[in-house]
């Protein structure tokens, strides 16, 4: 894919925008499986993989609201990095591996290397495992990635879990969902402890648990940071927006001036893309104006190195906002009186 823009994003804590709801299952083993797209669960039907590869594909296309496409790749061990590149700028945001824990600790670090991109890995969190499950995944070498999500469930169906969870809330509108309290169908809830479950939140994992009230809903909705699902998945959005959209007015403009109303032309696309973010509902709104707060810097072509004007590049557009972030928990205080 050739591509002439570049959004460089950094996240600070006090591709194809459309398709950001599309999982890619990466199958690691002695040979690699053929490549191959599939929009419906029977295609996979049809196709005989691997039977992990298709337990990831049931799971996936049994949640109602799932992405058009669910990708799978093959690859080997020895390959895996090679094709990790090789796939990475293709349509898809989460991705999930059938292969080992150290296959898995590969794909995960690339992705927190490429600061994009979502890691899916569900776990078996039964009574039985998940005190050594807490004490494995704080010492995992992808213990604290930003980009990796831990799925913990209550049985060994952990294929399937994988990708119910993202068929089931990958596909909403980036940055318009908390990832806590949400039911995915089909996934067995956790009956670990308390303090079981409570260490697992610790390390960022997100449980499937049964509420008090009886619902089956995720515990948490965060990454292993223990930044939120919805913050990751929603820069990933700006970044895609942004770049499909200047790429356009590249390739569909005769010329784009390296003056005032081609780098104006730039920036509409950054101010219209963050005004759709705030849309969305990932952009925190002015209390009192009800505009999304972020803002975005133009530095003209006088500012510009020489020889970057005389080789076209254009770098002087940043631009800032704020999440809106969401409520995780409530308390009420009150007082009673005669």
């Amino acid at each position: 894919m050739n591509n002439d823009v570049k959004i460089i994003l950094s996240r600070e804590t006090p591709q194809n925008p459309k398709n950001l709801g599309n999982l890619a299952v990466l199958h690691v083993g002695a040979t690699a499986i053929a490549d191959q797209s599939f929009k419906t669960l029977t295609a996979v039907e049809i196709a005989d993989l691997p039977a992990d590869v298709f337990k990831v594909a049931q799971g996936f296309f049994t949640q109602e609201e799932h992405a058009p496409n669910l990708h799978v790749f093959g690859a080997t061990t020895a390959g895996l990095v090679a094709k990790l590149e090789a796939i990475f700028p293709l349509e898809w945001e989460f991705i999930t591996v059938v292969g080992t824990d150290a296959e898995f600790a590969t794909v995960s670090n690339f992705l927190e290397a490429k600061n994009s991109k979502i890691a899916v890995k569900a776990v078996d969190a039964g009574p039985a495992n998940a005190a050594a499950l807490a004490t494995s995944l704080n010492t995992a070498p992808f213990r604290n990635n930003a980009h990796t999500i831990v799925f913990a469930i209550g049985d060994s169906e952990t294929a399937f879990a994988a990708g119910a969870l993202i068929g089931a809330l990958g596909n909403k509108k980036a940055g318009s969902i908390n990832w806590k309290f949400k039911s995915v169908g089909g996934v067995a809830v956790t009956t670990a402890s308390y303090p079981q479950v409570e260490a697992l939140h610790e390390l960022g994992v997100i449980a499937y648990v049964e509420k008090s009230s009886g619902k089956k809903q995720t515990s948490k909705g965060t990454t292993l940071s223990g930044e939120r699902v919805q913050d990751i998945h929603f820069d990933d959005w700006v970044k895609a927006t942004m770049e499909s959209a200047i790429q356009n007015i590249l390739e569909t403009n005769d010329l784009v001036p390296y003056d005032a109303s081609g780098i104006g032309l730039i920036e509409s696309q950054v101010s219209i893309t963050l005004s759709q973010g705030t849309e969305n509902g990932g952009i925190l709104r002015d209390s009192d104006s009800g505009q999304g707060m972020y803002s975005v810097t133009v530095i003209p072509r006088t500012a510009q190195a020489p020889a970057d004007v005389a080789a076209g590049i254009y770098g002087g557009i940043s631009f800032e906002y704020t999440r809106a972030g969401a409520v995780d928990s409530v308390t009420v205080r009150g007082k009673g009186a005669y």
